[in-house]
Parts: C-alpha cells; sequence; structure tokens
C-alpha cells in the first residue's frame, strides 16, 4: 500500500484526518448518549437488529451535533464579535499550534469588522450563551420581513431546529401552562383535521406548514427564553428590525415604488403612491406594522432612562409614520384602535392626547390624505365594492358549509368560490373572521374565537396588575393583538406568512412573558386576569 501510494502513511495529511474521522466515530458508538430513544423497547425490541442500529445511529447522530457545537465554538474562541458576545476579553495572540491555525484563521476573518464586534457587543448584553436558541429567534426577527414570501419559512424552520436541538441537549425548554394552552393545543387539531378534509387536501398542505411552523415557533419561544432581560431583548430585535422596514418604506416615498393597479382606484386617488417595503403588498406590510409599532410603545413605557424612552418613542413614531404611509384605511383605524387599548390599560391620559393629534391632523393633513380616509365607507371605491362582492360570496358559501367547512387555506377558497361568481375568484375572504368559519366551519371557528381571546385576556390581565415595565410590555401586546384582530374585519390579517410568523412569534413572547411573571410570583400559572398570585416586581 505504502509503495503504490508513494507517501509514508505517518506523513500524509490525509490520513491523519481519517484517522481522527474513524476515532470520533467510534466514539460516538460508544460514548454518546443522545436520542437513544430511538431504541426503547416501546418502539423496537431490544433484541432486534433494528433496534441495536436505531441506538447506534442516535448515538452517532449526538455525538456529530455535538462535535460539530464544539468545533463552531472553538473556531470563534478568538474572536473578538464573541468575546463581546460572553462579555470578557479577546485572549491574547500568542504562537498557534499547528492544530489550531484553521481555528484561528476563522476566528480572525470573523473578528475583523468592527461594525460586528460593535452589534456583538449590543446582543451580548442579553446574557445568553453561545448555544442559546434565543440567537436564532433573533435572526429569525430580523431575517423574516426581508427576505421574499417563498422564503420566509426557511429562518423560522432554522429556528425552530435550533431549539428543539437545544431542548434534547440540554433539557431547558419548560413547560409553559397557561389559561390559553388547551385552545392553542385545540387550533393545533382543528386546523389538521381541516386540511385533512379539505376538499383540496393537497393545496391546504400550505397552509397547515405554516401555521404548524408558527404553533412551534410559539412554544419554541416560550419554552426556551431564559428571563426577561433576554425576552425583553428579542422584544428589542423585533421591534428594531421592523424599524429597517420603515427607513425602506420612506425611501419609497420619497423616491417612488412600482404599485398595482389594484391597490387604489385611480379615479378617486390619481398617482397615489402605497408604500410597502419589502413586503410586496402596503396592506400585508400594514398588518405587520400593526404587530410591531406598538411594541416600541411599550418599550417606551418600560425604560427607565429618559434617553431610551425618547428613542423607543422616535422608533414608534417611525413606525407609526410608515403605516399612514401605505394608506391603508383600515389599518389607519386599527391602529388608532390599538393605542386606545394601550393607553386604556397602562395611561388613559394620552387617549386625550390621541384626540388632539387626530384633530391637527383633520386640519393640517394633504387633501390626498382626508380624501383616502373620507373613501372609507364609500362604495364608488372599486375596492370597497370589491370587498363587499366577496363578502357576499363567503356568506353564501357560509350557509352551504357551515357545519364543516370547506378546508384550510386559500386554495380551498379558490376552488369553491368559482361556484358562487361567475365573474371573481378571489384568493379569500378579505376578513379574518368569514375566512375561518368558511375554511373551519362553526366548532373551528368557536375554537379560533376562543384562542383569541384567551390571549388577549391573558395579555390584558397582566397588563392591568404587573409592575410598570412588564405591564407596559404586555399592554403593547394586547395592543398588537387587538390593532390585528380589528384590521381583520376588513382584511384576512393570517394569510401571508410573513405575518403569520409574526403573529405567533408575538404569542410565544407572551406565553414567555406569562410563565416568567408567575414563576416570579411564585404561583400557579392561572389567569392573571381571574386573581391568581401577584407579579411581583418582575419584568417580561
Amino acid at each position: 500500500m505504502k509503495e503504490r501510494l508513494g507517501v509514508p502513511v505517518r506523513h500524509s495529511h490525509v490520513a491523519r484526518w481519517a484517522s481522527a474521522l474513524a476515532a470520533g466515530a467510534g466514539a460516538g458508538f460508544r460514548t454518546s448518549r443522545v436520542v437513544t430513544w430511538l431504541g426503547a423497547p416501546w418502539i423496537l425490541p431490544h433484541g432486534s437488529a433494528t433496534a441495536g442500529l436505531a441506538r447506534e445511529a442516535g448515538r452517532l447522530a449526538g455525538r456529530a451535533y455535538l462535535a460539530l457545537h464544539r468545533a463552531v465554538v472553538a473556531a470563534a474562541g478568538d474572536s473578538r464579535i464573541f468575546s463581546a458576545l460572553r462579555g470578557t476579553p479577546a485572549p491574547a495572540a500568542g504562537p498557534a499550534p499547528a492544530a489550531g491555525r484553521v481555528r484561528r484563521l476563522i476566528a480572525g476573518s470573523l473578528g475583523g469588522s468592527r461594525v460586528l464586534v460593535a452589534l456583538a457587543g449590543v446582543l451580548g448584553r442579553l446574557g445568553a450563551p453561545a448555544s442559546s436558541p434565543l440567537w436564532g429567534f433573533c435572526a429569525m426577527a430580523v431575517l423574516v420581513p426581508l427576505v421574499t414570501n417563498d422564503k420566509t419559512w426557511l429562518p423560522v424552520a432554522l429556528a425552530v431546529i435550533w431549539a428543539g436541538g437545544w431542548a434534547l441537549l440540554t433539557g431547558g425548554w419548560r413547560p409553559v401552562p397557561s389559561p390559553a394552552t388547551f385552545p392553542l393545543v385545540l387550533f393545533a387539531a382543528v386546523i389538521t383535521l381541516a386540511a385533512a378534509t379539505s376538499v383540496t387536501p393537497a393545496g391546504s398542505l400550505r397552509d397547515l406548514v405554516l401555521q404548524g411552523f408558527g404553533l412551534t415557533l410559539a412554544l419554541a419561544v416560550a419554552g426556551a427564553t431564559g428571563d426577561r432581560r433576554q425576552l425583553a431583548g428579542l422584544l428589542a430585535v423585533v421591534t428594531l428590525a421592523a424599524a429597517l422596514t420603515a427607513a425602506h418604506a420612506f425611501y419609497q416615498a420619497v423616491t417612488g415604488a412600482p404599485q398595482q393597479a389594484a391597490w387604489t382606484d385611480p379615479r378617486l386617488h390619481p398617482g397615489l403612491v402605497r408604500v410597502y417595503a419589502s413586503f410586496g403588498n402596503p396592506n400585508v406590510y400594514s398588518e405587520y406594522l400593526l404587530l410591531t409599532a406598538p411594541l416600541a410603545l411599550g418599550l417606551a413605557y418600560a425604560s427607565s432612562r429618559p434617553l431610551a424612552r425618547l428613542a423607543w418613542g422616535a422608533v414608534w413614531l417611525a413606525l407609526a409614520g410608515a403605516l399612514v404611509l401605505t394608506f391603508s384605511r383600515g389599518a389607519w383605524v386599527a391602529l388608532a384602535a390599538g393605542f386606545v387599548v394601550f393607553a386604556w390599560l397602562r395611561d388613559r391620559r394620552i387617549v386625550g392626547l390621541l384626540a388632539l393629534v387626530l384633530a391637527a391632523a383633520s386640519l393640517l393633513a394633504p387633501s390626498f390624505v382626508l380624501n383616502r380616509l373620507a373613501s372609507i365607507v364609500s362604495l364608488e371605491d372599486s375596492s370597497n365594492l370589491y370587498r363587499v362582492q366577496v363578502w357576499d360570496i363567503s356568506l353564501r358559501m357560509i350557509g352551504d358549509f357551515w357545519t364543516t367547512g370547506i378546508g384550510l387555506g386559500y386554495q380551498a377558497f379558490m376552488t369553491v368560490s368559482p361556484f358562487y361568481s361567475r365573474f371573481l375568484v378571489p384568493y379569500h375572504a378579505h376578513n379574518l373572521y368569514l375566512e375561518f368559519l368558511v375554511e373551519l366551519g362553526i366548532v373551528g371557528f368557536a375554537v379560533f374565537l376562543w384562542l383569541v381571546a384567551a390571549l388577549v385576556k391573558l395579555a390584558a390581565g397582566w397588563a392591568r396588575r404587573a409592575p410598570a415595565g412588564p405591564g407596559a410590555v404586555m399592554a403593547a401586546l394586547t395592543a398588537a393583538l387587538a390593532g390585528l384582530l380589528f384590521h381583520g374585519l376588513v382584511e384576512h390579517v393570517l394569510y401571508m406568512p410573513k405575518i403569520i410568523f409574526t403573529f405567533w412569534l408575538l404569542v410565544g413572547v407572551l406565553l414567555a412573558g406569562h410563565r416568567l411573571l408567575t414563576e416570579a410570583a411564585g404561583g400557579a400559572a392561572g389567569d392573571p386576569a381571574g386573581g391568581g398570585g401577584a407579579a411581583g416586581s418582575a419584568a417580561p
């Protein structure tokens, strides 16, 4: 063998790597204990060859995961970025052994950017270890509004897989009992049944996968967020990611953006430019802002430092301004409704401020803004007339399918709606409640109403009872849910992937906040509105 190769084996780097790989694989077979449940007797008989193979495969997979994790951490160990994340100074440079040259090369490339070092220093204040799924959640929150709709599932899937691997290896995921848990499980069962019994099961699979990823994301965030600092950091990242989209929207407003004819009635609003940032549609973008703008307001109220309050207040103004520039009339009203909900829960004095702002706007706003607002109930506007026609189709569909529904998702709606209209083939009902009643039937619709009522009640209960900081955050979550659900009267707000995932992310934040407040109170995870234990001084 040596003669044929012409190279002594002891001097071959390839041979050394092969030997190390074989040794690692052998160690994996011998010592790893990850996912050994695959060979448990309740799945496969212990004596079977399949059970032994499953156990050994599971051990090797677990060992490989741990080895990969250690290799990545070691590779970045000398990076200034990761040192900032850990909050510790980077190790001093010294002579690197041959085995560490690649590691130091990677570390140097990661640590070369001062911008990345500064960003890592900010994120390092979250106090999460390098393996924490919090980083996956933060990355997902930044990427979801930026990637295209057909790729939105990818960062969500990676965040969920990260959280799942972390939970298996560390056992750090914590159960989240709450008044919303049972309706959440029922809703998952309802949408699964609706997809299985759909008029187009293959078409319903898309929506089942999206909602399933969203539900899993909510549970992952709820159980994996370690403390209130991590939760506050995640909310800050979500809000700042929204601020990036607002900057994009302002750029579109100044420079112009391609418009679709269906977005406005050119007879009533000639030349109107509606911004949409990276969302591709101004109505969809407005739904995202309805979910994220209240978070900035909540963070402003939760901050103890005047400068931080001023900064978060400026972010809220930017997000509200971007929402105004979408010229989504339903979202305008929904934003005001969410603001009133927040004010009612935390500071009723600002209801008067809102009234003054609206009065000033009615006097100072440009005529095209006032015309857009005045057309909100006019059937001369083509989009309003179209919605009324689609609602009529939806009501007739409900009359025939109110017991079982037609199946989950827009493709089921598009399959059935042509039987009720000769000219229109709408994608959905343009109303959240009519859509779910058509899709799920009366029982599934009742479960959905139970779920959203439980979520709003849970958030509002903590908003009233928790201390100032966490109470403001919970009031912001209540306002976000209320604004989106109000906008659901004129739009199917849980249709596009970006909105679905952002909605479930905030549900996870709400459940995590409930768990942290309940743990701090030392009481049972009951309904905060029903008198279950004081929240103490903890903040989500």
